[in-house]
């Protein structure tokens, strides 16, 4: 499940990652995140315009990048990985 928070409170919920594209058309991102976690897996954090922000995991940190960099919407946004 995916939830973006906007001042502490739930803005939006999805089942998948197709909810952070919706919102992105709405609000752009300002800053991504991408940490390595133990093995292969690995945390997307994005930081919006407005300040609201989410995070998913994904099984393959490898996958999360390859998503990141196929998303024209987060084209020119700041990343940082840790």
């Amino acid at each position: 499940m995916i939830t973006i928070f906007y001042a502490g409170e739930p803005v939006n919920r999805s089942k998948n990652l197709a909810g952070i594209l919706r919102y992105l058309r709405i609000v752009p991102a300002k800053r991504i995140v991408l940490e390595r976690r133990e093995g292969e897996s690995g945390i997307l954090r994005i930081l919006f315009n407005n300040g609201a922000y989410t995070e998913a995991d994904f099984a393959s940190y490898i996958v999360m990048k390859d998503w990141v960099s196929s998303r024209r919407s987060l084209k020119g946004v700041e990343v940082k990985e840790y």
